[in-house]
């Protein structure tokens, strides 16, 4: 059976599917793996925390679910019923008044069991993998790996370019620890810079 493939000026332009002759269906070209923040640490969005494949090609094993219930409109927990995955909800809404530094505790113990186990790689999401989920795991490595802020943004937009935490979430990272270089209006100017 021959597969006919669309052009790379389609693909280029997000269309990247393939047609078969035989059949009008399309099956979407699986979305490109994301880069680690740390060996064993990702962040992305509801897009990746839905495709099992690429969890399975990343290993991802414990999942941070940074969205509030679904009933109150957040991302489902996909896969929760599958053993090998082990999921935490932190009920965060993306809003300037939701108290981030409440739920890093919750984030830092997860996580580090992550690590410890080094049974597996973890994975921070959120809707659109921008603001929540990337604002813990700036506090993860402000928390754990002793990083300012500003180092903790330049690994994290190396690994996540399109991240944008909101500024009222980075000032209540900035002030998590006290042996943090930069103040909180760095920390605010720093996270607003655009390409």
């Amino acid at each position: 059976m021959q597969h006919t493939r669309t052009s790379r000026v389609a693909f280029a332009c997000g269309v990247g599917s393939w047609r078969s002759p035989r059949s009008p269906r399309t099956r979407p070209m699986s979305a490109p793996a994301p880069l680690p923040l740390l060996s064993w640490l990702y962040v992305g969005d509801k897009q990746l925390a839905k495709d099992r494949a690429q969890l399975r090609r990343l290993d991802v094993r414990y999942i941070l679910n940074a969205t509030p219930p679904l009933t109150e409109g957040g991302v489902a927990n996909f896969f929760e019923r599958e053993r090998d995955l082990t999921y935490l909800r932190l009920p965060l809404r993306d809003s300037n008044t939701e108290r981030l530094a409440a739920h890093v505790p919750g984030a830092v113990e997860f996580l580090e069991r992550a690590r410890i186990r080094a049974d597996g790689a973890a994975l921070i999401h959120c809707n659109e993998g921008k603001s929540r989920s990337c604002a813990l795991a700036l506090a993860y490595l402000v928390k754990t790996h002793g990083k300012t802020l500003a180092e903790a943004q330049a690994l994290l937009r190396a690994a996540r370019p399109q991240a944008e935490p909101k500024l009222a979430f980075l000032d209540q990272v900035a002030l998590l620890a006290p042996e943090t270089t930069v103040t909180a209006a760095e920390a605010a100017a720093a996270g607003h810079k655009r390409k």
